[in-house]
C-alpha cells in the first residue's frame, strides 16, 4: 500500500469515528460500520439536519478504504486524494459544529 491508498483509508477512519462521537449524542455506539452508517442516514440524512451529500461522502470514503486495503491494484491519483480530503474536512467540520451546537 503505497502513502496516498494509506491517506485514504485513513480519512474513512476520520469520518467513521467523528460520526461515532456524532453518535454519542444519542447514547448509541456501533462498533460496525454498517450499522452505524444506517443509523447516521436514518437519523441525520433523511431527517435532513445533514445533508445528502454528506451521506455520499461516507459512501465514497468507505469505498475508497475498502478498495485502499483490499484490492492490489487499486491506486488513487493525487487529484482524487484532495478531493476526498476536502470533502471528508467539510463533513467532519460540520459534525463538530452540529455537536458544539448540541452540546452548548
Amino acid at each position: 500500500m503505497d502513502i496516498r491508498q494509506d491517506s485514504a483509508s485513513r480519512l474513512y477512519y476520520a469520518l467513521f469515528n467523528a460520526i461515532r462521537a456524532l453518535l454519542v449524542l444519542n447514547d448509541v455506539d456501533y462498533s460496525s460500520h454498517k450499522q452505524m452508517g444506517v443509523f447516521y442516514r436514518q437519523f441525520y440524512i433523511k431527517t435532513e439536519i445533514f445533508d445528502k451529500e454528506m451521506s455520499k461522502v461516507l459512501t465514497d470514503a468507505s469505498n475508497v478504504r475498502e478498495s485502499s486495503d483490499y484490492d492490489i491494484e487499486f491506486s488513487i491519483g493525487v487529484q482524487g486524494l484532495a478531493d476526498l480530503i476536502g470533502r471528508v474536512d467539510l463533513s467532519i467540520k460540520t459534525i463538530q459544529n452540529y455537536i458544539n451546537k448540541q452540546l452548548s
